[in-house]
């Protein structure tokens, strides 16, 4: 089974030609197992209290298929597990 970004293939095409400024759009699926997932339930309220609010004014914009939020929530939970 291939993960979401290989099946994406038209959104990364745009990414990688520079037409996509707002990045990949969130989209979440059902799986079987996210190890430590329950940590995520606490992202709707984190977010909705302004856990990402102008953060691209404090770490820089990236262009491309993945968004500044992208990279900083992934690299946050990637130290969690």
């Amino acid at each position: 089974m291939l993960g979401t970004a290989c099946t994406r293939v038209e959104e990364r095409i745009q990414a990688a030609l520079g037409e996509q400024e707002k990045g990949a759009s969130i989209e979440f699926e059902s799986c079987l197992d996210v190890p430590k997932g329950g940590v995520l339930c606490a992202l709707p309220a984190l977010l909705g209290n302004g856990l990402l609010n102008d953060i691209e004014r404090h770490l820089g914009k990236l262009t491309g298929y993945y968004q500044t939020f992208h990279i900083l929530l992934l690299s946050t939970y990637a130290k969690l597990i």
